[in-house]
């Protein structure tokens, strides 16, 4: 019987020498999530026959010497939870997204570049955003998260909300090839604008 979250279901076996043996971060987290970090694979986006970016970066989470994982990858035409976030009864793991920031944060990933937005085609990113939103706004419900902007400054003092990967880690700029919301190629506003109208539609 499989779990439903790739990373319980495919062990990574150079996760040995983390205490928890399976993964490439830890099946518990010290405290409630009160963030949300967006991000990108800085892998290419599969825009070529049947979209299988997510699966791949998956996979490649699955067996990688490196210390990296997120609670979700998203593409154009899949979900792919890694790691629980707390959903339908589950406790929250930790996964390995932002350095120093990955306890109470969660982590959802665009499994493209930071630097594509302006280059997927219109479908593609509407298609990619759709599946993210969704499941952020079920984070957001589950863990009374507002659908708003957070920045660095905030995060510091535990105010919750969403934010970037690039916001919070200094040597990275995604999910908008920037450090700051505005100027960003990620579209924030209407992404933000989509978590909304899910959190008001239910």
């Amino acid at each position: 019987m499989t779990s439903g979250y790739y990373l319980l279901d495919h062990p990574n076996p150079a996760a040995t020498v983390n205490p928890d043996g399976q993964y490439h971060g830890y099946m518990t987290m010290r405290g409630d999530p009160f963030l949300i970090a967006v991000h990108t694979t800085e892998s290419f986006a599969d825009e070529l026959g049947e979209d299988m970016g997510a699966e791949n970066v998956a996979a490649y989470f699955s067996r990688t010497t490196t210390a990296a994982s997120y609670h979700t990858i998203v593409d154009s035409d899949s979900t792919v939870r890694c790691l629980p976030a707390g959903l339908d009864g589950t406790v929250p793991h930790t996964a390995f997204h932002c350095y120093g920031r990955n306890t109470g944060t969660l982590g959802v990933s665009f499994a493209m570049r930071a630097s594509e937005w302006p280059t997927v085609s219109p479908a593609w990113a509407t298609a990619a955003l759709a599946r993210a939103a969704d499941e952020v706004a079920l984070w957001c419900r589950r863990w009374d998260i507002p659908a708003r902007l957070v920045g660095v400054g905030e995060a510091d003092a535990g105010v919750a909300g969403i934010t970037g990967h690039g916001i919070l880690q200094e040597d990275r700029t995604d999910p908008g090839a920037s450090r700051a919301f505005v100027p960003s190629l990620f579209p924030w506003d209407r992404f933000i604008g989509m978590v909304l109208e899910r959190l008001d539609g239910g």
